[in-house]
């Protein structure tokens, strides 16, 4: 249980799900859920209420892979001199950590591998782009890499500057 308004339980929330996003990613899962305030109940056999259905239209209106942050937590977030960000950090690893970075790139073959075994649509693809792109975001500068995703008969991850 947390207050809305307790700010160091929101910033535990977003931490404690960019740690579960992350970890996923680094298996080839892509995640997404969300963080909202609200009142769920629930027995041995269900959890139910309102406000997880609140959570869960919350996190089917968006495409993509990410953990979506109900934007009734703005204010706090401002009130707390944090800028508001909608969605949580994916990656919670330093950027320069060329060990974090490798296993990032190892989770996002991962899922890559997999789209080789299954029917791959454009809101399949535009998800895993997304990734790529947030990887090049943030470890692109300290890694200096830039990954595409190819399809030649196969999906696999492309390192531009290193052509391969």
């Amino acid at each position: 249980e947390a207050s809305k308004d307790n700010f160091i339980d929101f910033s535990r929330f977003k931490c404690v799900a960019s740690q579960i996003q992350y970890q996923f990613l680094l298996a080839g899962i892509l995640t997404r859920g969300s963080i909202t305030y609200g009142t769920i109940y629930h027995n041995d056999d269900i959890v139910y209420g309102v406000d997880l259905i609140k959570a869960v239209e919350l996190e089917e209106n968006h495409k993509e892979p990410s953990v979506k942050i109900d934007n009734s937590f703005r204010a706090l977030s401002e009130n707390n001199h944090e800028e508001f960000i909608d969605t949580v950090d994916l990656f919670c690893v330093h950027s320069n950590s060329k060990l974090d970075y490798d296993d990032c790139v190892n989770g996002i073959s991962k899922y890559i591998e997999n789209l080789n075994n299954r029917y791959v649509d454009e809101s399949v693809l535009y998800k895993i782009n997304w990734i790529i792109e947030r990887l090049n975001d943030y470890f692109g500068k300290e890694q200096n890499i830039k990954y595409v995703l190819t399809c030649d008969y196969k999906y696999s991850l492309f390192d531009v500057k290193e052509g391969k």
